[in-house]
């Protein structure tokens, strides 16, 4: 899974760092990449972020739990700390996040597939305009998952925020 999840967003160039707490994987390349700059670690509730940083940096010595299954996390962090980093810089630790809210950022179910730098070049072929690229016939998005050039994972994510979007209100 790690493996499939790093695949995708290089795919996208975005720099992707494997990391692991427990076997010290990584971390040398996270501290060089955090070197010099103000950054922050940010994902799902009891995914690990304290965990990350203790060990970037043990004598931080934050509260950690248990790490959980994605969507299931616990807040241990509840307020962001912002931290020194031996060679330079800043990291903040933040509290984990449950949800997106997409609808407080303003965004558009009919805008989010433009988020979507993978789907950017299919958007502009569909056959109508307004293709919400869910169930539309002749969607140039859904013919690339089909065709396997867009993940389907990236493509399940884009379905359910924008059915989150649409339920809000959006």
């Amino acid at each position: 899974m790690r493996a499939e999840v790093a695949r995708v967003y290089a795919a996208l160039d975005l720099p992707v760092i494997a990391t692991s707490c427990e076997t010290g994987e990584g971390l040398a390349a996270l501290d060089a990449a955090l070197r010099g700059k103000l950054s922050v670690v940010v994902g799902p509730s009891g995914a690990g972020e304290s965990s990350l940083l203790n060990g970037l940096n043990p004598g931080y010595q934050l509260r950690t739990g248990e790490v959980m299954d994605i969507g299931k996390g616990r807040h241990t962090t509840t307020t962001t700390r912002l931290l020194p980093l031996d060679r330079g810089g800043w990291v903040a630790d933040t509290p984990g996040i449950k949800t997106v809210n997409l609808l407080a950022a303003r965004v558009a179910p009919e805008a989010l597939a433009e988020y979507f730098p993978e789907l950017l070049p299919y958007l502009d072929q569909c056959r109508f305009s307004d293709c919400s690229h869910r169930r539309e016939p002749d969607c140039a998005v859904r013919a690339a998952v089909e065709a396997g050039v867009v993940p389907a994972t990236r493509y399940d994510s884009y379905v359910r925020l924008f059915d989150e979007l649409r339920a809000e209100g959006g």
